[in-house]
């Protein structure tokens, strides 16, 4: 009885071998002439676009080299440099408005602001006197 139990164990172990070598491998790879002209163009569609980003990049590079030898400043000092920063805090500032509830946004008055026609809120500015 004990010689079953062996083959059966010994068999999930073949069988785990011949995937951790597939795994290794990678994946199967479609020949170019099998494939549709459509899957052709995808294929090739984000090696073309991180081309593109890399030349665009590099026109960029010149151009803010020409720009601070022409105004004696440097790189980083050109508004279009900056540009980049100011971009990302604005994205970041979005993506923090989306994620903040209305429940928080709203101050606690939620409820009054879901009311129909009711959804102004005054805040008073400044001293009373």
């Amino acid at each position: 009885t004990m010689a079953p139990a062996a083959a059966v164990t010994a068999m999930p172990v073949a069988a785990e071998r011949k995937r951790s070598v597939r795994l290794r491998e990678g994946p199967k790879m479609v020949s170019l002439k099998r494939r549709t002209i459509g899957e052709q163009i995808q294929a090739d569609w984000h090696e073309r676009s991180l081309a593109r980003w890399s030349e665009q990049q590099a026109e960029w590079e010149s151009f803010r080299h020409r720009a601070s030898e022409k105004t004696g400043r440097p790189k980083e000092h050109l508004v279009v440099s900056r540009i980049d920063e100011h971009r990302e805090r604005i994205e970041v500032m979005e993506l923090l408005d989306r994620a903040t509830p209305h429940e928080v946004k709203s101050g606690g008055n939620s409820w009054y602001h879901s009311l129909r026609g009711e959804g102004t809120r005054f805040v008073q500015i400044g001293g009373m006197f």
